[in-house]
């Protein structure tokens, strides 16, 4: 069992949660898909790593997958946390060559991201209340995520020497341990403002001081990035008729929003921290479609031609 994936696989999914800082979600998602895997593999698990890193298990049952009814984005997913796992294995020197000749060309299609137009926004912004800390809170929540397109977990692990209200920017800590400085704007910075206001009249000046958490729970503790999510989905509920919002829907809409505004799509990879362009295109097509709906909406008549 030296050599064995069943021996490296709590070490890849500790590395990925503590020392690349993949979130909670994404960390829980991998754990499953390479479950899977393994079951997949059977007995071949527990044997040499070469014997289960080939093209024709992994294609198998990549393709298996989608046969048996699994959404495109699961698949993909799937292949993701291979490919991850597999390099973290070439990382330590157990895998030799280029790890990609491992994976077969599989055409998986490109899910396009869901958003919330700017009308939905505005409207829930205008519904939130503001009177007392935890909703001053509850709103610099919903405004931060919406103005930076940050992660959960760069949200939840906000400390306030990471807040620079005079300059209107942020700096959250991402993924692979990269720091990067976000501009959040006016509206999002008042809020800030507000809520740190509230936080020093109750628990004291020292308590926003750097090096403290920003967002707190009712007990005056750091908020956990579950906490923060049914947070968001309490607070939006009410406006959406029960349909239920995900911190990540928010980054989405920002990076969509940005690009239909005229944003320069590398500046928007820089803003998202993605570490390919070819991962924020995917926002563009959103605009084209936006843009499509648009044009027919002006043009009825225009729609199905070819001109």
């Amino acid at each position: 069992m030296e050599h064995s994936a069943e021996k490296y696989l709590p070490v890849f999914l500790t590395e990925i949660a503590e020392m690349r800082r993949y979130s909670e979600q994404t960390v829980r998602a991998y754990r499953i898909d390479l479950r899977r895997f393994r079951e997949f593999c059977g007995v071949q698990f527990a044997g040499h790593i070469k014997n289960i890193a080939c093209p024709e298990i992994v294609g198998r049952f990549l393709t298996e997958s989608r046969r048996g009814g699994d959404a495109a984005r699961t698949v993909a997913r799937r292949a993701s946390a291979l490919r991850s796992f597999f390099k973290f294995l070439a990382r330590k020197g157990l895998l030799a060559g280029d790890i990609s000749d491992i994976f077969p060309s599989i055409k998986l299609p490109r899910p396009v991201p869901q958003y919330l137009t700017g009308e939905i926004m505005r409207k829930w912004f205008d519904s939130l209340p503001r009177g007392t800390v935890w909703e001053t809170r509850d709103r610099a929540l919903a405004l931060v995520f919406y103005a930076s397109g940050a992660r959960l977990a760069e949200i939840s692990g906000l400390k306030w020497d990471d807040i620079d209200l005079d300059r209107r920017q942020i700096t959250v800590l991402g993924k692979r341990n990269k720091q990067r400085v976000i501009p959040v704007g006016d509206t999002a910075a008042e809020g800030f403002a507000e809520y740190k206001k509230l936080v020093m009249g109750m628990y004291g000046a020292e308590r926003t001081d750097p090096g403290q958490p920003v967002f707190l729970n009712r007990r005056g503790h750091p908020l956990h990035s579950r906490s923060i999510s049914r947070i968001l989905n309490k607070c939006f509920m009410p406006i959406s008729g029960g349909a239920r919002l995900h911190p990540h829907l928010l980054r989405h809409t920002f990076a969509t929003h940005m690009i239909d505004n005229g944003a320069d799509v590398m500046a928007v990879k820089e803003f998202l921290g993605h570490v390919a362009v070819g991962t924020t295109q995917i926002y563009t097509h959103v605009s084209g479609e936006y843009l499509k709906k648009t044009y027919n909406r002006a043009f009825p008549r225009a729609e199905g031609e070819n001109t």
